[in-house]
């Protein structure tokens, strides 16, 4: 492997800068262990009030280490982490929003213990509304908390609220999580799955399904897709979960949401894009795309003449726009067919490998217009095909699948519980597998795998930081309780189970993780037939280090990847225990071999190996006793994470993988067998979450990604992504 190569650059501003930045006139936080910044420490100005944010719309709201709006001085994320253990003052910061419902009160931070003398962590949070800025430092190991001299100062409605973690000293310092509390019961959660059941130029009639527990709902509406300058519709609660509602001005596009009203307002739905037709005519038929070249579109669609009668008099119009949801002010391209017979329209002069999206309506002999399509994407160029989006149920990353005969099998977290789904495109089904939020709350790492049918999910549980397992197959699920670490009683840092990892060989069930307390990574294992469940040793590890797992079975053998985060290298194993592990990398302190993905091919194993300290993503090849490695996909010169999260399988006579971009962004690398082609995913998605799974079954790749959502950023709708990709002399 590559020899490690410093990209990390610190932006020397000193905390003058800070002040500036921040616009603030206010003393540092009053509490006894609020400090001030040393003035000798680098440190950037805070992101602009626009960036993207989370939303907490709980009473508590849980943000993993990785999930940071931005870094620099040598942090980076590592798996679930951020890492504060590079640079002379490596830094991350973290936004919120929807605070201005109920206040912010106390924040929790989690993280390892901090080794080397001298070492601190300084906590800031700063609230642009107010011109505000707070700082407390602390030197305890584990876990901080700290609660804002006057949490008032931290209502924030445009919903800015920043919190910056800076490492100052020799430690090494894993942030694992923060934990944002609220003040204020939040007795209602959002409204989902809002939708209408009548669109008229008289009536837009709006449902969604009821909230338990809320008194009420407001309705809202806005012109703009980015639902800015919204209008409250109601001016009394509305009682039941529908409301009817009247356009003033007919012939546009609004986008609607709605909230709960208890103790406190929810958080906003998800909105819906209607268009407010002039007249009551449908919406035309199976829009489509008839062709695509690399500067322009053709669009088709239909008419049922005999359900609905002669087409409109005055044909059609179709709007294209590069902007999902788009609004018709103002209107990029517009196609204006006089023909009633003519169901096409071309648009030309376009942007190659660009994602567009179109609407189409048809116009009466006033050029009235009826009911609108809803937006559908459209690539141009030889792009591969990621625009068909089926959803699949409520959920959240990370999500984990194997193909099992002609359907994809996955599992992925939902408000504590553990999702099962099965199922290819549009035809999936999903439900529980015994391991609900009832008997715990289940979060951050699973797995899953299977042989002749038999199921097995490894689950991690954060209230007893516990590892748990269930067994099976749909409708014949049994949940085991597996393991409980090995310092009972114990608080704030995960023990049994975490980085778990399962596999299924011929006649053991098998589950890989880390016990953090023991400082030992563990094999759980039971007899498919049944049985107790026993424990191997693996490899003993620093408790301040995280690991990383990847377990395969190989007939009746136990194998797997590992990477020890300590000694920066990467390990291959095989059992049965005693587990023979040998060293397969030589990093030079490099971490190449963070994030892996086992599968076998006709050649044996190969695996993605994302190097995080040089941001660049690789592939490993098992020969014989020893791995080789090679690019899959390296941007020289950058710095920002490209090749993470990647994910692999085998497709046709080669591989395919999915990781993110220097943007975050998800991309596409096909191996034909003598060379890799990579395009970015051009996926109707308006937010797709950063971790993702891939599955091939019958050589259809079948991309699994969370569509985030507005009211709650780190939760969503879990959809599958398909396409089309080109025959490989096509590529």
């Amino acid at each position: 492997m590559k020899n490690p190569l410093t990209l990390h650059r610190l932006l020397p501003l000193m905390l003058i800068l800070i002040l500036a930045g921040c616009g603030s006139t206010d003393a540092p936080g009053l509490e006894a262990d609020s400090t001030l910044l040393p003035a000798s420490t680098d440190f950037p100005l805070w992101p602009p009030q626009d960036q993207a944010q989370r939303s907490a719309s709980d009473d508590s709201v849980e943000v993993l280490g990785s999930d940071f709006d931005s870094a620099g001085g040598g942090a980076h994320a590592v798996a679930t982490i951020c890492k504060l253990n590079d640079g002379s003052a490596p830094w991350a910061i973290y936004s919120m929003s929807s605070f201005n419902q109920v206040d912010l009160g106390s924040i929790k931070v989690d993280y390892n213990i901090l080794t080397g003398a001298g070492t601190i962590l300084y906590i800031g949070m700063a609230n642009y509304e107010q011109g505000r800025w707070e700082w407390f430092s602390t030197t305890q190991d584990f876990s901080y908390t700290f609660t804002p001299a006057n949490h008032t100062h931290y209502v924030s409605p445009s919903g800015n609220v920043h919190i910056a973690l800076l490492r100052t000293g020799p430690a090494t310092i894993d942030v694992q999580k923060l934990t944002f509390n609220r003040i204020g019961d939040i007795s209602v959660t959002a409204p989902e799955n809002l939708r209408y059941d009548e669109l008229t130029p008289e009536n837009t009639g709006l449902l969604w399904d009821p909230v338990p527990g809320a008194t009420g709902y407001n309705v809202f509406l806005s012109r703009y897709p980015d639902l800015s300058s919204p209008i409250q519709l109601n001016t009394e609660p509305v009682p039941t979960a529908e409301f009817d509602y009247k356009p003033v001005i007919r012939g546009v596009i609004y986008y609607y949401f709605v909230t709960a009203l208890g103790t406190t307002e929810s958080a906003p739905s998800d909105y819906i894009d209607l268009f407010a037709p002039t007249i009551d005519m449908p919406e035309p038929q199976n829009p489509r795309i008839v062709e695509s070249t690399p500067d322009s579109l053709t669009v088709g669609w239909d008419w049922d003449t005999e359900t609905y009668g002669p087409e409109p008099a005055n044909g059609w119009y179709v709007y294209v726009k590069a902007q999902k949801d788009f609004n018709l002010d103002p209107v990029i391209f517009m196609k204006y067919r006089s023909s009633p017979g003519h169901r096409t329209a071309s648009f030309t002069g376009l942007e190659t490998g660009t994602l567009y999206y179109y609407r189409v309506v048809g116009a009466s002999i006033n050029s009235s217009r009826g009911r609108m399509t809803d937006d559908l994407p459209a690539v141009t160029g030889n792009y591969w095909d990621w625009t068909q989006i089926h959803p699949i149920a409520d959920g959240g990353e990370p999500v984990r699948g194997i193909a099992t005969g002609n359907t994809v099998s996955a599992v992925w977290f939902d408000s504590g519980s553990v999702v099962f789904a099965q199922g290819t495109a549009d035809n999936w089904t999903s439900g529980s597998c015994g391991l609900d939020s009832g008997s715990g709350n289940f979060q951050n790492f699973l797995d899953i795998a299977e042989r002749n049918g038999t199921f097995l999910i490894s689950a991690y549980e954060s209230s007893g930081l516990d590892l748990y397992a269930s067994s099976g197959a749909p409708g014949n699920w049994t949940a085991e309780f597996v393991a409980d670490g090995t310092a009972p009683g114990q608080f704030d840092v995960p023990t049994a189970g975490h980085h778990c990892d399962c596999a299924v060989t011929d006649d053991t069930m098998a589950i890989i993780h880390k016990d953090w307390y023991a400082g030992m990574s563990y094999v759980h294992r039971r007899p498919i037939a049944g049985g107790s469940w026993t424990r191997d040793d693996v490899r003993p590890l620093t408790k301040d280090f995280p690991i990383g797992l990847e377990m395969e079975a190989n007939g009746n053998n136990l194998e797997f990847l590992y990477f020890d985060y300590e000694i920066h290298e990467l390990l291959f194993g095989k059992g049965p225990a005693p587990y023979d592990i040998v060293q397969i990398s030589d990093n030079q302190g490099a971490n190449n071999g963070v994030a892996t993905d086992l599968v076998m091919t006709a050649g044996g194993w190969v695996s993605v190996s994302y190097d995080a300290t040089n941001d660049d993503l690789y592939l490993l090849r098992q020969n014989g006793a020893s791995w080789d490695s090679e690019d899959i996909a390296v941007v020289p010169g950058t710095s920002s994470g490209y090749g993470r999260n990647a994910r692999l399988e085998p497709f046709r006579t080669g591989l395919i993988s999915v990781f993110l971009d220097n943007d975050n962004f998800w991309t596409a690398a096909v191996y034909d067998g003598t060379e890799w082609f990579v395009q970015p995913m051009l996926m109707p998605v308006t937010q797709p979450a950063t971790s993702a799974e891939l599955v091939v079954v019958n050589d259809v790749p079948y991309f699994l990604v969370t569509e985030l959502s507005n009211a709650s950023p780190n939760k969503g709708k879990m959809i599958c992504v398909t396409g089309g990709i080109p025959a490989f002399g096509d590529l």
